[in-house]
């Protein structure tokens, strides 16, 4: 069961290593961080199979349509992600 602790914020300018840092604390079992699918799809009544095979499928058009992107920022639905995917979910990224 997770219980929820005070949040660590990880904030820097672009290509300074801050996706680097936030992946690694998302490895430890310990802290939460959110899914790339949870924060494209915040409120998806789909079951987590579902959503995550849709997500998938959409990010693996990106791959396809951008093949450089995956050598800048790992890509998937069940990849932790920053929370600045949250705040675009405003203007469509993805069909």
């Amino acid at each position: 069961r997770y219980i929820p602790r005070a949040p660590i914020v990880v904030m820097g300018l672009p290509r300074t290593g801050t996706t680097f840092l936030h992946r690694l604390l998302a490895l430890d079992p310990d802290n939460r961080c959110p899914e790339t699918h949870e924060l494209l799809d915040p409120l998806s009544k789909r079951p987590l199979a579902k959503r995550v095979k849709y997500w998938d499928s959409k990010l693996n058009l990106m791959k396809r349509l951008v093949p450089h992107l995956e050598q800048i920022h790992d890509l998937g639905a069940r990849e932790a992600e920053e929370c600045l995917l949250a705040v675009s979910v405003d203007v469509p990224l993805l069909p």
